[in-house]
């Protein structure tokens, strides 16, 4: 991986005051590394998070592809993970976190391997805490959102690949083999794993990702 082309955050809000606002209205978009960690944090399967309806999908419209996110269930599209503690609000999840909540309010780019700033995501916190100047590692580093970057970037990549092959809404349309192909591609990525969240302590990213390599290009 290249080093982050944005390096330094002046003006930035670096502190949490936990206000709770980045937690409403936001389309939280999941890995398969934030969902096997939001599985073992409730102990259930990651199908389960689906059948409960805990999580669902979303379809991007440029790629056309599903993508997993936290199911905002109500009006006022509130995380349902969200919760009030006297004048503070907290995450339930919060060790455990995904990815965008973790390098919240900044957003990541796999494509250019690279970090940018998001004005109206920052606009949230700017009346609850003071701005400062913090450079992106130290960000990183102080939310624990490294190794989080590597396992974000390695899964975008192997996403692109699938892309790339064909397996989207759009050209699956009338091809019965790829759309059952692609469905089952959903699923071994975001609902096969964990299955028994006590006894998987890992993601098995690269047995996932050889078995995904499998399947072949959607045909023209």
């Amino acid at each position: 991986m290249r080093g982050f082309k944005l390096k330094k955050l002046t003006g930035f809000p670096a502190e949490c005051k936990m206000c709770g606002h980045c937690c409403v209205q936001t389309k939280v978009i999941l890995s398969p590394f934030d969902i096997f960690a939001i599985a073992v944090h409730l102990k259930t399967s990651a199908a389960r998070l689906f059948t409960e309806k805990i999580l669902t999908y979303s379809i991007n419209t440029t790629t056309y592809w599903m993508e997993p996110v936290i199911n905002n269930k109500n009006d006022k599209e509130i995380c349902p993970f969200l919760m009030r503690q006297q004048d503070k609000y907290l995450c339930r999840l919060y060790n455990n976190r995904p990815f965008v909540c973790r390098i919240s309010p900044l957003a990541y780019s796999c494509e250019n391997n690279a970090f940018f700033r998001s004005a109206i995501a920052e606009k949230r916190c700017y009346p609850y805490q003071p701005l400062t100047v913090i450079s992106v590692s130290r960000y990183l580093k102080k939310n624990n959102s490294k190794k989080a970057v590597k396992k974000n970037y390695k899964y975008r990549l192997l996403l692109k690949k699938i892309i790339d092959k064909g397996y989207t809404l759009k050209k699956i349309v009338n091809k019965p083999a790829a759309k059952k192909n692609f469905f089952r591609i959903q699923q071994l990525l975001y609902e096969t794993c964990p299955a028994d969240p006590l006894t998987e302590k890992k993601y098995p990213f690269k047995k996932i990702k050889k078995y995904i390599n499998s399947f072949p290009a959607v045909t023209q």
